[in-house]
């Protein structure tokens, strides 16, 4: 549980510096207070869990009904899946 939350504690602070370098709005909320500090680590751990949801659903193949056809998982799992997110940051 321990690498778990280390994790967590780890995506969210990457997310958060992200955002708020490339987003001007986000960071534009928290210097004028329409967004406090505490609702975006809020939002953040959303986010995180989330993510976590997917990919725990796409690995375990939780994600389509049954009779799904080949053609259908696979446009999910090259335009859409969090593992093709995956593969993608890992390039970088």
């Amino acid at each position: 549980m321990t690498g778990l939350r280390s994790g967590v504690v780890a995506a969210i602070e990457s997310l958060g510096t992200g955002f708020l370098r490339l987003n001007l709005g986000i960071r534009d909320a928290l210097q004028e207070g329409t967004l406090t500090v505490q609702d975006y680590e809020q939002e953040l751990l959303r986010l995180a869990y989330r993510f976590l949801f997917l990919f725990v659903a796409e690995e375990r193949r939780l994600l389509h009904t049954p009779g799904t056809s080949e053609a259908v998982k696979k446009v999910y799992r090259e335009g859409y899946s969090m593992a093709r997110l995956r593969r993608i940051a890992a390039r970088y």
